[in-house]
């Protein structure tokens, strides 16, 4: 009977460490998963940035156009009078 005990006791022993080492292995792979989502998110969020950037510029543009096709032709009938 104490045999089987000690035989017992380190099947568990043993299923205990190899839980654990299972454990530790999905804990690495989750990390690594979650450190690699952060850096596509940065890249995606750099990317919308720019976007942005770009989106601001265009009626800043248009609106300088404008201003100055007024200012011309505000000129233009001022000395052509």
């Amino acid at each position: 009977m104490e045999w089987l005990n000690q035989v017992d006791l380190a099947f568990r022993s043993e299923l205990r460490d190899a839980h654990e080492f299972g454990l530790q292995r999905l804990e690495a792979k989750v990390d690594q998963r979650f450190a690699e989502l952060r850096a596509e998110q940065k890249d995606d969020i750099r990317s919308l940035q720019i976007s942005l950037r770009d989106l601001r510029a265009e009626p800043i543009k248009w609106m300088f156009l404008f201003w100055v096709g007024t200012v011309g032709l505000t000129l233009a009938t001022r000395f052509l009078k």
